[in-house]
């Protein structure tokens, strides 16, 4: 009788014991998969690189480009915010700067195109004393035709505000959708001044109000295009210590 209680006494510790060693091992194990998925971060699609440094610039720009199948010259000005140095975005506005541009299918009308719209642009290698950039404008454009006499007429009411150049209601107009890619070489010529040239060519496409007379192809066309941006390209974020 006193050996079959000591070995059920013993069988029963074994059993507590095998049960204490279990539960170590399922907390164990518990604890290093925990662990693993607090190193483990979520994978994502899309990882956007952090912003460490931001900038602005003011780009005056000339474009001498197609206009009515003819070349003429443009000039005009675009605004942008850089992310670290490679990635801009801002605005862009351009309108032909010859007054009295007539070409072939609208002589003796005069002509006038202008555009502008979203901007965006990828530099490559933007540390590099010259480099290149590649950029899109998305937006609107418009030509308008008017007789000389018009313009004049128009033209000498301006001085006293009553009129802007052409007359946008009772003369020929079209309205545009404009797409237009490019690439640019840029030189760095001192910190907060660049010089660049480059090719651009605009797409456009009937918009909301078209005359015959000036259809999508009249502001399509390729430029070639000079500037320089001025501003402020590589201000560092601080980041704040914990």
């Amino acid at each position: 009788m006193v050996n079959i209680n000591n070995s059920f006494i013993i069988k029963n510790l074994k059993a507590q014991e095998m049960k204490k060693l279990i539960l170590l091992v399922v907390l164990a194990a518990l604890m290093v998969t925990a662990k693993s998925y607090s190193q483990d971060s979520t994978k994502q699609l899309l990882n956007l690189p952090k912003i460490k440094n931001i900038g602005f610039y003011i780009a005056p720009e000339y474009q001498y480009g197609q206009l009515k199948d003819k070349f003429t010259s443009f000039a005009g000005v675009s605004g942008m915010i850089l992310f670290n140095k490679t990635f801009g975005i801002g605005g862009e506005y351009q309108h032909n700067t010859y007054d009295n541009y007539s070409p072939s299918g609208i002589s003796p009308l005069l002509l006038r195109g202008d555009f502008g719209g979203l901007k965006m642009e990828y530099i490559i290698k933007p540390n590099s004393a010259i480099h290149y950039s590649f950029n899109l404008l998305v937006g609107g454009g418009s030509a308008s035709a008017d007789s000389a006499a018009t313009y004049r007429k128009l033209y000498n009411d301006s001085i006293r505000n009553d009129h802007h150049r052409f007359d946008h209601k009772s003369g020929i107009r079209s309205d545009y959708f404009i797409i237009q890619p490019g690439v640019q070489i840029e030189a760095n010529l001192i910190r907060c001044l660049k010089l660049f040239a480059g090719v651009n060519y605009r797409f456009s496409i009937d918009g909301d109000h078209i005359n015959s007379l000036l259809p999508s192809s009249t502001l399509q066309g390729l430029s070639v295009s000079a500037g320089i941006k001025i501003g402020l390209f590589d201000y560092k974020i601080k980041k704040n210590n914990p």
